[in-house]
Parts: C-alpha cells; sequence; structure tokens
C-alpha cells in the first residue's frame, strides 16, 4: 500500500475516506476521547506497539529500584503481567529423543527424528509396548495398528487390496 492509502496518525491501517483520514480505529478512538478539532487521534490501548511500551517502561522502572508491585501500580497493570514481563520466557525443551539437544521444528521432534513411525519402530525394537512406544513418539496407541507387522493371531488381521 502507499502512504497516502494508509492512516494519518501512522499506525499502518488503510484509511477510510468518509473518517477524516484515519482508519476506523483511530476515528472511533479520536471520537471517544472528545473529538478535539485538529488534535490525532490517542494512541491505542491495545496491540503489540502498546505492550512493546508498556515492558519498556516497565522494565525501566524495575531496574531503577522500584519492586515489581510498585512498577505495576505506576504503569497501570497487575502484578501477574508485569513479572511476565520482566521475567524472560522459559526455553523451549529440546527434541523428544533422549540425549538429542536440538530445538523441536515438528510437535516435540526435531528435523533429524521427524519421522514419527521410524522412532516408534525403533522403541518397539527395543521391547517397549505399543502403549509406551505410542505414547514416547506422541501419538494414540490405535493409530500404531498399521505400524505393526502383521503376525498371524494376534492383533488386527492385514487385509490384502486387490491390485
Amino acid at each position: 500500500m502507499t502512504d497516502d492509502a494508509l492512516c494519518a496518525c501512522g499506525c499502518g491501517r488503510p484509511k477510510d475516506p468518509e473518517r477524516r483520514g484515519w482508519s476506523r480505529a483511530c476515528y472511533f478512538r479520536w471520537y471517544r476521547a472528545g473529538a478535539c478539532e485538529g488534535e490525532p487521534p490517542p494512541p491505542p490501548r491495545r496491540g503489540p506497539e502498546w505492550s512493546a511500551a508498556l515492558r519498556e517502561d516497565l522494565l525501566w522502572l524495575v531496574q531503577g529500584g522500584e519492586s515489581v508491585e510498585q512498577a505495576a501500580d505506576r504503569i497501570g497493570v497487575t502484578v501477574e503481567t508485569a513479572e511476565r514481563y520482566v521475567n524472560p520466557p522459559p526455553p523451549r525443551p529440546g527434541c523428544a529423543v533422549r540425549d538429542c539437544k536440538e530445538a523441536p521444528t515438528y510437535r516435540r521432534w526435531c528435523d533429524t527424528h521427524r519421522d514419527t513411525r521410524a522412532v516408534y519402530e525403533q522403541a518397539r525394537a527395543a521391547e517397549m509396548s505399543r502403549q509406551a512406544a505410542a505414547f514416547y513418539v506422541g501419538v494414540h496407541w490405535r493409530v500404531t495398528y498399521r505400524w505393526e507387522p502383521g503376525q498371524p493371531g494376534i492383533g488386527r488381521p492385514r487385509t490384502r487390496r486387490a491390485a
């Protein structure tokens, strides 16, 4: 989009021609704030920019020596939100395969161990039960019926398709 098609306040939304060159959200925010002539709408109360500004202000206050509770009260957020902003997010768990340190890319598996059927067959070869191996792989145990080799008299009989 070109700059002349975007909202005049700089939020990046497409402007509405009937709303003074602002987007619909910015126009109604301006209208609810009192519709002062010639003034832009107040800053948004939600969104990534707003939460990034709150996080920055909160960290600045905490680094300045205030407690998390005092900083949360000054900024106007709950203590739980302030603690979430101050504490870094927990690290993502590694791959579900033991001793693998790679980051998971598909469910709980890294790219190397993504083939769940092969991992299931390895677990079954290591004398795990069907339920335990299915839990280890991360699928329901009934899904594994088609992965098991056909054995006469055990499990569901295999059917052959006509060619």
